[in-house]
């Protein structure tokens, strides 16, 4: 069995290019279903581009998405899930990667999960009070965007703040530093 290892970079458009290299497994029998894991993983992990075709394809007042990577698509993007195609990738990618314990089971590294993780986002971003309406914007059942179903997505965005909210501890903790927070 062969363990596969990723690594995303940047290219000039912004959109990540992923990239698999392989090594190989010295225990076969256990790695199996590790491997399968992760080959999931990888068939998951979606570029800025896929997101923001995805992000189209979805929801139903925009229109389905071809062509170039445009500002006002972008913005079109970001006024219905409040952040930018980048943006959503990078949490993706940090949610199909990530070490803790966020709650994604391997049903969810599939488009049905990245469907969720949007409705989730657009939830966040508009705050929509009625769940039909919530339902039919995305062509799924009510029971799909109401209770436990929305809230356990809402859940995992929200534990990806222990590696995207990062305190520079030296340079603010700094006694003699030049920096302050101030609240009021």
């Amino acid at each position: 069995m062969m363990v596969q290892q990723f690594c995303i970079r940047s290219n000039r458009k912004n959109n990540l290019a992923i990239t698999a290299a392989q090594e190989p497994s010295t225990n076969t029998a256990h790695n199996t279903t590790a491997d399968n894991n992760k080959q999931a993983t990888i068939a998951m992990l979606l570029s800025p581009q896929d997101v923001l075709t995805k992000g189209f394809h979805f929801f139903n007042g925009l229109p389905n998405f071809a062509g170039s990577w445009t500002e006002r698509r972008t913005n079109d993007f970001k006024s219905h899930y409040g952040s930018s195609p980048i943006v959503l990738a990078n949490q993706w990618y940090d949610l199909m990667t990530t070490e803790l314990n966020v709650g994604l089971t391997e049903a969810d590294k599939s488009d049905k999960g990245f469907k969720m993780f949007l409705i989730a986002h657009h939830f966040l971003w508009a705050y929509p009070k009625n769940a039909k309406i919530l339902g039919s914007a995305f062509s799924v059942c009510e029971r799909l965007v109401q209770g436990d179903n929305l809230w356990r997505w809402v859940r995992m965005i929200a534990a990806l703040k222990a590696i995207k909210i990062i305190w520079p501890e030296e340079e603010y903790n700094n006694p003699h530093g030049r920096i302050f927070i101030i609240s009021s």
